[in-house]
């Protein structure tokens, strides 16, 4: 989190879409498994800052994109609780294959996919947020952005 430019607070967990991916089993996803993920990305999350509370949540990357894109919205669109959600059901209702058929998206990402609305859905719920942005520019763009403005020592709090 930053106020402004100044970091406020930062935290990670070691529970990324990847690793939850390789343990969601079946095709689709049976509830059972998506609930004992469920329970341990909770129990993950219990380690994060509580305070300062974030007033926005954004996501960038394949994963977000792909959820912007199950969800139907268009390109940079604000996905709240109830659209994760719905995306939820629809990758725990049909088979990898189908979805991949019916969205282009790529078969071998779906279960990625699955993985990543989880554990937005989570992060939301455990800050009590109720909508998610997704950004289409990510880490690169950033730091680019930072070495235009700033130059030599880009990377540097001032």
């Amino acid at each position: 989190m930053t106020a402004g430019r100044r970091p406020v607070a930062g935290a990670s967990i070691p529970l990324g879409a990847s690793l939850l991916c390789a343990k969601l089993e079946g095709d689709p996803p049976g509830p059972l498994v998506w609930a004992g993920l469920a329970l341990e990305l909770g129990d993950a999350l219990r380690t994060l800052p509580s305070a300062p509370r974030p007033v926005n949540a954004w996501a960038v990357g394949g994963t977000a994109h792909r959820i912007e894109e199950l969800h139907g919205e268009r390109r940079g669109a604000t996905i709240g609780l109830p659209d994760l959600e719905e995306v939820a059901r629809r990758l725990l209702r049909h088979t990898a294959r189908h979805i991949a058929r019916a969205t282009g998206i790529d078969k071998e990402k779906i279960t990625l996919v699955a993985a990543g609305a989880l554990i937005l859905h989570s992060i939301l719920g455990h800050y009590g947020l109720d909508r998610v942005h997704v950004g289409h520019r990510g880490l690169r763009d950033g730091m680019i952005a930072a070495f235009q403005e700033i130059q030599g020592n880009w990377w540097r709090y001032t």
